[in-house]
């Protein structure tokens, strides 16, 4: 059974057959819960589609902030805006995973990968630099 902590909203208390209970976190994009079980054992679930692949195609989906000091959003819809720099472009996942974003009709292509937490990016853009992203704060 689970139900929502009354006292703070975005936690959650689960109860397995009376013995285990577990206090989560729900993370600020809901892909992952964090926290720990009546044992102070640490806890920590991502979502998933059944295939596998809802996280691989909204990993990447938020606001970041780029290692150029950028501010980038990565839509839903398979748009990028750079909003520091007015530039425009698409993402699509390749590669069983990685995140490619094509900028301004194909002037750079930047290939990143999203850790496992969803909080940071890095890979490497069309001339092989290195490049890297940190979620911004909601």
């Amino acid at each position: 059974m689970w139900e929502r902590d009354p006292d703070t909203p975005g936690h959650y208390i689960v109860t397995w057959d009376d013995r285990w209970i577990d206090r989560l976190t729900l993370s600020g994009n809901g892909r992952l819960l964090t926290g720990s079980n009546n044992n102070d054992e640490s806890i920590t679930a991502e979502r998933i589609s059944k295939d596998g692949r809802e996280t691989k195609k909204t990993a990447a989906v938020g606001t970041w902030k780029w290692f150029s000091g950028a501010t980038v959003v990565i839509k839903a819809n398979g748009e990028s805006v750079d909003e520091t720099r007015n530039g425009r472009g698409t993402w699509k996942i390749v590669n069983g995973g990685s995140v490619e974003i094509t900028w301004d009709g194909g002037d750079w292509v930047d290939t990143m990968v999203v850790s496992s937490d969803l909080q940071r990016m890095s890979g490497t853009n069309q001339n092989g630099d290195r490049i890297s992203a940190e979620r911004a704060p909601e």
